[in-house]
C-alpha cells in the first residue's frame, strides 16, 4: 500500500500518506510494535499475548488477543489491509520502504559488507 509508513526506531508511529494514524491504547500499540519488529515473519498467538500483557494475561488470552486485533484493525483503517491471519498466527506484510526498522537493518547490512 503506497503512503503507508511505519516506525519503530523510537516511538511506534504508524502514516498513511503522511498523516499520523492514532493508536491511542497502549496494548495496540504493544501489538503493532511486536508485529512489526517481526515484519514478514508469522507471529505465533503466544508471543504476541507475551508481548501485549507481559507475563500477565487476562482470562482467555487467545479472545483476548482477537479483539485486541479487531480493535488495532479498526483504528488502522484502509492501513490494516497489511495485517493477516494465518494458519500458526498473525503476520504484517511489509515493502523495505515502509518500515523504518527495515531501513536501518539494510543500512547495517551495507555497512557490514562494505558498500
Amino acid at each position: 500500500m503506497d503512503g503507508l509508513q511505519f516506525r519503530v526506531l523510537g516511538p511506534t508511529e504508524v502514516r498513511q500518506d503522511g498523516s499520523l494514524v492514532a493508536l491511542p491504547a497502549r496494548r495496540l500499540r504493544a501489538l503493532l510494535t511486536e508485529l512489526l519488529i517481526n515484519a514478514n515473519r508469522v507471529v505465533p498467538p503466544g508471543e504476541l499475548i507475551e508481548a501485549i500483557w507481559a507475563g500477565e494475561p487476562p482470562a482467555g488470552p487467545e479472545r483476548a488477543l482477537h479483539t485486541s486485533f479487531s480493535r488495532l484493525r479498526s483504528a488502522l483503517g484502509s492501513a490494516a489491509e497489511v495485517i493477516r491471519t494465518v494458519p500458526g498466527g498473525y503476520l504484517i506484510e511489509l515493502g523495505p520502504d515502509q518500515l523504518d526498522l527495515a531501513k536501518f537493518r539494510a543500512l547495517v547490512e551495507q555497512g557490514r559488507s562494505g558498500r
